[in-house]
């Protein structure tokens, strides 16, 4: 026998309510948003903090006192900043040995370019069977006066690298538990961080995620799927459980809630063609609507502080707005991770690398990639200063471990 399931709200049920998420969204009273609504922070906009320069992180810090008390940070966010406070500047200061290493190498891969293309033309030549005496070193064209002409090219790029670098103010030595900024960022938090989910709650949210919403790709964190472990992978749904618990509790006349992130992925956002976030996925929008009553806008850190400017007459600079505009430009690039062993490597010493897994001699190298045994001898010596490795079987095995 048929049983017709029971519901006895559907006579209520509005197209505009109940899918209202999915039908555009209404016009946002931004100023609304600023003076009322919690502000949640994610753990990305807390790292932030250690990317940034000191001017333009004092603003934001300005900006975020100013809302000190609507400030919220999950309990998932606390722990991934505090995982990762120290990673950020490490990774930081690596990406400036890398950039600096690969403007130390163009010019060497710039003799390198111009070995390979003058020694194919004399092969071209010799194919032509020319009668006519040509001489490298009488244009200038020898080894040496090509070297003495790329020497130094490349020195005002490495002293704005340099002065790129003094810009910022901390390094991993300074990292320290009592660290001015951590201590900053403590005071401006206490007693402004949720609660964590015990061990049974946890185990199920965590499978909810790996086996329910990740594969049916339900926003947020469905993007994190691959990675290390289930606990790991489920870290963006566990802080956006515990911002819907935070929500349900507030005063039903202030439900509203500014989500504040530096993730620009498409679990979080909707994307146009060109990749750039239009607003929340509609999702996100209706499930906070359905599990807290509540209104949700999500913001990037820089669009936050540019409405404090505005909307909260916070001191804020273009400078400031600039490097934040960049830093979510860099987060739409596709950019090789700096901890990637061969990512400090050029593509000619990759190229080089894999001769040298392959057993071959630095002659038998030169011979495979048409450039001479001693330009050879030059990238083999950058690879391993590159590698910290010392001799060409630990060459191998990065190359071989990481390839």
């Amino acid at each position: 026998m048929h049983v017709k399931p029971a519901d006895d709200e559907a006579p209520h049920r509005r197209l505009v309510v109940d899918f209202g998420a999915w039908l555009g969204q209404p016009h946002i009273a931004l100023e609304s948003y600023f003076r009322q609504a919690l502000v949640v922070l994610d753990a990305n906009v807390l790292l932030d903090l250690y990317r940034m320069t000191p001017g333009s992180r004092n603003q934001v810090l300005a900006a975020l006192n100013v809302v000190a008390g609507r400030l919220w940070v999950p309990y998932q966010a606390a722990l991934e900043f505090s995982r990762n406070r120290r990673r950020v500047v490490v990774d930081r200061v690596s990406s400036f040995k890398h950039s600096r290493q690969l403007l130390r190498a163009a010019s060497v891969d710039a003799l390198e370019a111009l070995e390979s293309a003058l020694t194919q033309l004399v092969m071209f030549r010799e194919r032509n069977n020319t009668t006519r005496s040509w001489a490298r070193g009488d244009h200038g064209l020898d080894q040496k006066s090509l070297a003495a002409r790329l020497a130094g090219v490349m020195d005002p790029a490495l002293a704005e690298l340099d002065a790129l670098e003094a810009e910022h103010d901390l390094h991993p030595h300074d990292l320290q538990r009592s660290e001015a900024l951590l201590m900053e960022i403590d005071s401006l938090l206490t007693g402004r961080i949720g609660p964590h989910y015990q061990a049974d709650e946890l185990r199920r949210l965590v499978e909810e995620a790996q086996h329910f919403r990740y594969p049916n790709q339900i926003p947020p964190g469905y993007l994190d799927a691959g990675k290390e472990n289930p606990l790991r992978a489920a870290g963006d749904y566990l802080l956006w459980r515990q911002t819907l618990d935070r929500a349900a509790r507030l005063p039903d006349t202030a439900r509203q809630i500014l989500l504040i992130t530096s993730d620009m992925k498409a679990d979080w956002w909707q994307l146009d063609g060109k990749g750039r976030p239009q607003g929340p996925r509609p999702e996100l929008v209706q499930e906070m609507r359905d599990a807290a009553s509540a209104d949700l806008l999500l913001m990037s850190l820089k669009d936050f502080v540019a409405g404090a400017g505005v909307h909260l007459d916070a001191s804020v600079s273009k400078e400031t707005l600039d490097q934040l505009a960049g830093a979510e430009k860099a987060e739409e690039v596709d950019i090789p991770e700096v901890d990637d062993d061969l990512a400090v490597l050029t593509a000619r010493e990759r190229e080089v690398l894999a001769g040298v897994a392959e057993g071959l001699t630095n002659r038998e190298i030169g011979e495979k990639l048409f450039i001479s045994e001693r330009t050879v001898g030059v990238h083999v010596g950058h690879i391993f200063d590159k590698l910290q490795v010392r001799t060409r079987v630990q060459a191998s095995r990065v190359f071989l471990t990481s390839a």
